[in-house]
């Protein structure tokens, strides 16, 4: 089966046959049509991106291809042929990113080889390193075991087959990520970082895993903000110093990950915290608002920017995005108190009361996706 799923199937091989017979045009305008009513099928993505690609629109292929590997980003495939659309475009580096990532997950692919050599040299990096056996043995078996583990929800079974398979080949990026996603459902945050720095390390064009790793170096430094604040007013212990560290390599993780999907609204309402907690408001308020114009219906990314409008005296803008919170998420208590905030800044202070009071008997949202 092309797609996940079964009634796209046959349209989409009937177009693929349609496209290889010389009728390009028709079979792009079918599979954009199946692309558009199923946007979280990655074959179907993929495949419409290298039509267009086929069809020298490489522009308009980029965030279709990286749609498919978004959706499904443990598919080499589709790493090459996003590798290929970047070279067709000239940016060589994001290709050459591509094309690295698509070899961590089949490192036997001699094509895959071929290109990475001539990305190198292009781009002007390290020619590809040559694998050692330990590197192939079982890749596809091991690989297949401990992501169908994940799928079954099996934590326990991962974090086993996980440490089996890294005992014998320590770089197997599958295993790496499956592990630190196992690991996340225990809270061990350091083994978890340690983890998807292999994983990003093999594998730089995966958008996901720098996310990842990008929330979690932010919740580090938060927690340890957080205990140091504790040991100090509550324990009368003496201040320790920030760990700024941690901050400085969130940020470079969100810009990793953006670099290689600028379209991802989550990534930018969350970068955007990030900023805010760096005190680059400026732009912060950038990053949510390209966050909302990405993704409107995300609640909390409209609630994050109302809340850097009005604290960098943008009062013009604040009310029409909070409403819009609210009527995406009428149970939004943050987002109550806020407006509440806002209408008393103005001397309503009998409407901002009726606001708060219904606001009471709402369930806070604890959550780092919205930056109190």
């Amino acid at each position: 089966m092309i797609g996940n799923l079964p009634q796209a199937n046959e349209r989409l091989q009937s177009a693929i046959d349609e496209f290889s017979a010389g009728n390009r045009y028709r079979a792009i305008d079918e599979v954009g049509d199946l692309h558009e009513a199923w946007p979280g099928d990655a074959a179907i993505a993929n495949t419409f991106g290298v039509m267009l690609v086929q069809c020298d629109r490489t522009q308009e292929s980029l965030p279709v291809l990286r749609k498919a590997v978004a959706v499904d980003f443990l598919t080499a495939q589709y790493y090459a042929d996003l590798a290929m659309a970047y070279l067709q475009s000239g940016d060589h580096e994001r290709a050459h990113d591509c094309i690295v990532s698509a070899r961590a997950l089949d490192p036997e692919a001699e094509e895959f080889i071929k290109i990475e050599a001539f990305l190198a040299h292009k781009a002007g990096l390290d020619m590809p390193k040559a694998l050692s056996p330990d590197d192939l043995s079982n890749f596809a078996a091991d690989g297949s075991t401990v992501i169908d583990l994940q799928q079954a929800g099996d934590a326990v079974g991962v974090i086993e087959a996980g440490k089996e398979i890294l005992a014998r080949r320590p770089n197997d990026v599958r295993a790496h990520y499956c592990m630190a996603v196992a690991l996340q459902e225990h809270n061990h945050i350091r083994s978890v970082v340690d983890h998807l720095y292999v994983v990003v390390g093999r594998m730089p064009a995966l958008a996901g895993a720098f996310k990842g790793l990008g929330d979690l170096l932010h919740k580090a430094w938060s927690l340890k903000s957080i205990r140091a604040e504790f040991e100090v007013s509550v324990l009368g212990g003496e201040p320790a110093e920030s760990s700024l560290d941690l901050l400085t390599d969130a940020e470079k993780a969100y810009r990793a990950a953006i670099r290689h999907q600028p379209d991802d609204a989550e990534t930018r309402n969350y970068f955007g915290n990030l900023l805010w907690e760096m005190g680059d408001r400026d732009r912060a308020v950038e990053e949510y608002a390209c966050a909302v114009n990405l993704e409107p219906e995300r609640a909390a990314a409209r609630m994050n920017y109302a809340r850097a409008l009005f604290e960098t005296g943008r009062y013009e803008s604040v009310l029409p995005e909070i409403e819009a919170a609210l009527a995406l998420n009428p149970n939004f208590v943050e987002a109550c108190r806020f407006k509440a905030r806002c209408i008393e800044a103005s001397n309503d202070r009998i409407h901002a009361g009726e606001i708060l009071s219904g606001a009471i008997g709402l369930s806070p949202t604890f959550s780092t996706e919205i930056n109190f």
